[in-house]
């Protein structure tokens, strides 16, 4: 392709169709898990919950960092396609829930 043409078409045209459809769906999965975060931290001092707890689910999210590592070995024996899918589809349904929810023990539940 003519350098020319390829500086009118924009960098994103040199990424494969897929690719571009799972960096959109991993985008709306770092937003969910940057509201969650700034969620935990702000609003659950507001409802008595120590600060403590919101350390410990805080710790959490580095736990799930660690297990990206197993993770990463399985999606390289079965796929990383289907692994990426069912959990960027996941990430949605407790933060729903957590949206959802009003009661502060079972927001606890949730984590």
């Amino acid at each position: 392709m003519d350098p020319k043409a390829q500086k009118k078409r924009g960098f994103f045209s040199k990424i494969p169709r897929k690719l571009k459809w799972l960096i959109v769906a991993l985008v709306f999965n770092n937003v969910a898990i940057g509201y969650l975060l700034v969620y935990l931290t702000a609003f659950f001092p507001e409802l008595n919950i120590s600060a403590g707890i919101v350390g410990l689910l805080l710790g959490l999210e580095g736990a799930m960092v660690l297990l990206s590592i197993p993770l990463g070995i399985l999606s390289d024996r079965r796929g990383r396609q289907k692994l990426l899918l069912i959990g960027t589809s996941l990430v949605p349904l407790p933060i729903i829930m957590i949206a959802l929810t009003v009661i502060s023990p079972s927001l606890l539940s949730l984590q």
